[in-house]
């Protein structure tokens, strides 16, 4: 598991796109804090299958926040398998 914290905007829209090497699954999730002492709330995860993974985009749009504030937050990438992954956050 590889997490990036970053700072979830109101009204932005969000797009990840995960590639593995040697994994044979990766997934990706972006998780808001809404706030001090409140479990994390996941607000999005891919759709898709196997060692390529996006999260928003072209199929299913771009994840836009639906809260009126924006907050902390982190893009996690689950990997299954041995091997190197990686990701990039786009935000419009």
């Amino acid at each position: 598991m590889l997490e990036q914290p970053i700072n979830i905007q109101s009204g932005k829209c969000y797009s990840v796109v995960g590639v593995g090497m040697g994994v044979t699954q990766v997934d990706i999730q972006l998780v808001m804090q809404p706030g001090p002492m409140m479990p994390p709330v996941v607000m999005a995860q891919s759709p898709t299958r196997g060692v390529n993974a996006v999260l928003g985009g072209k199929l299913s749009g771009c994840f836009k926040n639906p809260m009126p504030v924006g907050g902390p937050g982190k893009v996690v990438l689950h990997a299954q398998g041995a091997g190197l992954v990686g990701a990039q956050v786009y935000i419009k």
